[in-house]
C-alpha cells in the first residue's frame, strides 16, 4: 500500500535582477536538487520561473484586475508537486531548496486525496 501524500510546495522570492552567470549558477543549483528528488521518485511536476504578471479574478462578478505584490513575500516565483511520507518528511526535504540561498521562503502544503473528476 502506497503510503506516500502529495505535498505542493510555493516559492516566494524577491524580483532581483540577475546576471547571466549567476542566473546559470542559479538554474544549476535548482537542476541539481530537483534531478535529487528525482532520484527519489519524490519530484512530480513544478516550474520556479513564473512570470511577474499576475491578474486577479475574484468576487461575484469576476472582476479582474492587475495584482501588484506588496512586498517580495508576496512574489510568487513557482510551484511544485511531490511525494513524502509526511509533513515533516516534506518539510525536511523543502530545507534543500535553493530559494534560501536568495533569501526566500516556501509554503508546503498537503493536498487532500480528495480528487476533482
Amino acid at each position: 500500500m502506497n503510503t506516500m501524500k502529495t505535498f505542493l510546495i510555493l516559492f516566494k522570492t524577491e524580483s532581483t535582477p540577475f546576471s547571466s552567470k549567476v542566473r546559470l549558477a542559479y538554474i544549476n543549483e535548482w537542476n541539481d536538487w530537483i534531478q535529487k528528488l528525482r532520484i527519489t521518485g519524490s519530484f512530480q511536476s513544478g516550474s520556479f520561473f513564473l512570470k511577474e504578471r499576475e491578474l486577479v479574478i475574484s468576487g461575484v462578478g469576476s472582476e479582474t484586475k492587475s495584482y501588484t505584490p506588496k512586498s517580495h513575500k508576496d512574489i510568487l516565483r513557482g510551484y511544485m508537486l511531490f511525494e513524502a511520507e509526511d509533513i515533516k518528511e516534506a518539510a525536511e526535504i523543502v530545507k534543500q531548496c535553493p530559494v534560501f540561498s536568495r533569501g526566500g521562503e516556501v509554503s508546503v502544503r498537503e493536498l487532500d486525496s480528495l480528487q476533482l473528476q
